[in-house]
């Protein structure tokens, strides 16, 4: 989730109150200075002190609680939003943030009240809005998430994030016509945006639709060249048109971005298998089982490698393995099944 951490820190940290001591006040702004160095243990120092002289000064609980959630210490943070909700109960950054501590600390039912609250004390604000969204989405509440984001795009009719992110609520809903609109919104809005481009690919793609999948990969891409799913999804749309050395370029693009993506390896070694490399097919498919066991078309492709080596019985076990974790493939792979059991 989007954290501004260092707009919101300077703003706060020049209002300090006229009611504070010479030694209090110094210690504040010498706070300020660090921060503003990026010196975030020494101003978490320097806050501490003019705490320790008035432990009423709100404004230095906010801020050092804003660096102890920068420096990796949400309990500490947790503590200090609270007390600067205690002190000052209508601060709407102080329950922003908090609810963005629960967050981390997988609380995320206390966040959308503090977003709630927030939202009460700032009504027009887009970033309660927002930030209750992002909550929603992580609790798989996936329409009141779309409610909130389009909230945001009432308030922002410009707001292109907001719109690519109602695109991907109502995918997750099955929506996939009316995300298409979002998702398209959003790039006019943002002609560079590639995640969207990579979103509607992913549609058209869904719709067997390949050309103009391609064509949004491609965009992607352009806009995003360590965008290693939309390498990974090209390298599919080649692998459906027999273009296999293509699509092995594009899995080991997506594969050299991200190390550890499962998918890739497991196309890429579909392609080789196409091919007839079955050695290097192995090798891939071996580190795809790593990284990710539970991936149906992993074990579909496992069985169709071990057909083609002649193990039967490994091919079989794998199919069978395949069709348990999603039973869609057992129409794709009903036949090599009942070949087998006659074997």
């Amino acid at each position: 989730m989007r954290l501004f951490l260092i707009p919101v820190l300077i703003f706060i940290l020049l209002s300090a109150g006229d009611s504070l001591s010479q030694e209090t006040r110094d210690y504040y702004e010498r706070g300020v200075r660090k921060a503003e160095k990026h010196n975030l243990k020494g101003a978490i120092i320097d806050f501490s002190k003019a705490i320790e002289l008035d432990s009423n000064f709100q404004d230095a609980y906010y801020n050092r609680g804003l660096l102890y959630f920068k420096t990796n210490n949400p309990e500490n943070a947790l503590a200090d939003f609270s007390r600067s909700i205690l002190l000052n109960p209508g601060d709407f950054d102080s329950y922003i943030m908090r609810g963005q501590v629960y967050v981390e600390l997988k609380k995320t039912e206390r966040s959308i009240d503090d977003f709630t609250a927030a939202i009460q004390l700032k009504p027009d604000s887009r970033e309660g809005y927002f930030s209750r969204a992002a909550a929603y989405t992580e609790m798989k509440f996936y329409d009141e998430a779309l409610a909130d984001y389009r909230k945001c795009i009432e308030l922002d009719g410009a707001d292109s994030e907001s719109f690519y992110l109602s695109g991907n609520m109502l995918r997750k809903t099955a929506r996939n016509d009316e995300a298409l609109i979002y998702y398209e919104k959003a790039v006019e809005l943002k002609n560079d945006f590639a995640e969207a481009y990579l979103a509607i690919g992913n549609i058209y793609r869904s719709r067997k639709s390949n050309e103009k999948a391609m064509q949004y990969y491609n965009k992607a891409i352009k806009h995003n060249p360590e965008q290693f799913e939309a390498y990974n999804n090209r390298g599919n749309i080649h692998l459906d048109n027999g273009n296999y050395s293509e699509a092995v370029d594009d899995f080991s693009r997506a594969i050299n971005l991200n190390k550890e993506y499962a998918y890739a390896y497991n196309n890429r070694g579909y392609a080789y298998l196409l091919q007839g490399e079955t050695e290097k097919a192995k090798s891939d498919f071996d580190t795809s089982l790593k990284l990710n066991p539970v991936n149906a078309y992993l074990f579909r492709n496992l069985g169709h490698y071990y057909y083609a080596v002649k193990d039967f019985e490994k091919a079989k076990e794998n199919w069978d393995k395949a069709v348990l974790l999603d039973f869609k493939l057992e129409k794709e792979l009903g036949k090599y099944l009942n070949e087998l059991n006659k074997k």
